[in-house]
């Protein structure tokens, strides 16, 4: 996937200007640099969520896209086995099997409303892992877990998306070390706009 000299203005004021970048298959690239420099906005326009105002966004094939966005965006009042089966049309034991890998009960009908936040990130993480896509984009996925619950669900996710173009989205060093980074796109070496 690649970005070619993408531009994005909000009420006039720029957050990317002239940014391009390749998103290699099969690796992970941490997107860096501080709040307001359009890490999300990226996401976002790579996802079709925004348009860009100049520029253009190539996927290079690629043909489906995942994402595991800051916000969980689970549905409240559903289990986080019936999260997954609206999301994805995985078979039944490979959602057991993704839920008991990342700590999560496998069987529970218990609303995710009643889930803590840890175990709220898990299931968006096996959400967007078991759509199975071309691209997955990472904006912060380990947000509220704990460093041993980090490990399991970076290893969950480099395990079963090995060709995948995964974007990581992140503040810390530490989660570019479990996700294997081997690219760094940093918006915070962009000129200021």
């Amino acid at each position: 996937m690649r970005v070619e000299r993408l531009c994005k203005a909000f009420e006039g004021k720029p957050v990317l200007t002239d940014c391009s970048f390749s998103f290699p298959t099969g690796e992970t690239t941490a997107v860096l640099g501080p709040s307001g420099r359009g890490k999300t906005t990226l996401v976002k326009l790579m996802l079709g969520l925004l348009r860009p105002d100049a520029g253009t966004i190539d996927p290079e094939g690629a043909k489906t896209f995942a994402a595991v966005f800051q916000e969980d965006r689970l549905m409240e009042h559903l289990s986080a086995r019936k999260n997954l089966r609206l999301a994805v049309s995985t078979p039944d034991q490979q959602i057991s099997e993704a839920l008991t890998a990342l700590g999560l009960p496998a069987r529970d009908e218990t609303p995710v409303s009643q889930y803590s936040g840890g175990m709220r990130r898990r299931v968006a993480i096996a959400r967007a892992v078991l759509a199975d896509a071309d691209v997955l984009i990472l904006d912060e996925p380990f947000k509220g877990l704990d460093p041993a619950a980090r490990e399991v669900a970076a290893n969950f996710i480099l395990s079963h998306c090995p060709r995948a173009v995964r974007i990581l989205v992140t503040h810390d060093g530490a989660e570019k070390s479990l996700m294997q980074v081997k690219n760094v796109l940093d918006l915070g070496m962009a000129k200021e706009a």
